[in-house]
Formats: structure tokens, C-alpha cells, sequence
């Protein structure tokens, strides 16, 4: 797997009274046999997961290797 998109608009120190702003990852080269479950079991160590989407083509059904 390749981490190819990870952003963060502001910076969270100390003194940040807010919520942390949420964080979104795209996961690339991924197996074909990765399911949701499997995914969302690799990524818990790094925080509570909110949404998973593994991408799949409309038409052939086929995994992307793209999870978001």
C-alpha cells in the first residue's frame, strides 16, 4: 500500500480549542482481495475510522485498489 493523499489545513498544538479537523486518506495499490472488514482492521490502529470506501468499477465490479 502507498499513502498518496494525507492533508491537514490547520495546525493543532496545544493551545487548539476546537475539535481537530477531520482527516482524509487515500490508500493506493491495494490487493484485490482487501475487503471492507480486513481494511478498516489495518487502518484502526491510527484512530477511529468514520468512512470507508473501497472503490470498485461501476461496470466490471472489479477492485480499483483505490480505498479512501
Amino acid at each position: 500500500m502507498k499513502l498518496i493523499s494525507f492533508e491537514i489545513i490547520s495546525q493543532v498544538d496545544e493551545n487548539y480549542v476546537a475539535d481537530p479537523p477531520k482527516t482524509e486518506v487515500t490508500i493506493e495499490n491495494l490487493n484485490d482481495n482487501v475487503d471492507p472488514q480486513f481494511l478498516r482492521n489495518m487502518t484502526a490502529k491510527f484512530g477511529p475510522i468514520e468512512e470507508l470506501t473501497i472503490h470498485i468499477h461501476p461496470l466490471t465490479r472489479k477492485h480499483l485498489g483505490l480505498a479512501r
